[in-house]
């Protein structure tokens, strides 16, 4: 696995309070991957933060941009 680049606090806010208001997502990956769901979970393992969307395990460095959906 690649070394893991700490995410900036504005993105990691925007993905908690995403988590805690059930907000549907859609995160855009550094693959050019779209994923759509809600975060289920955020957490940290093994000095790396990660999240959890629609049963995915996404690690948070992977992410480009989150948008916000309307329900």
């Amino acid at each position: 696995m690649d070394q893991y680049r700490i995410v900036s606090c504005d993105l990691y806010d925007q993905l908690s309070n995403a988590a805690v208001m059930k907000q549907p997502v859609r995160l855009l990956l550094i693959n050019d991957v779209e994923m759509f769901g809600k975060i289920d979970d955020i957490f940290t393992k093994e000095k790396q933060e990660f999240c959890v969307i629609d049963h995915k395990v996404i690690r948070l460095d992977k992410i480009l941009a989150i948008s916000i959906l309307q329900k």
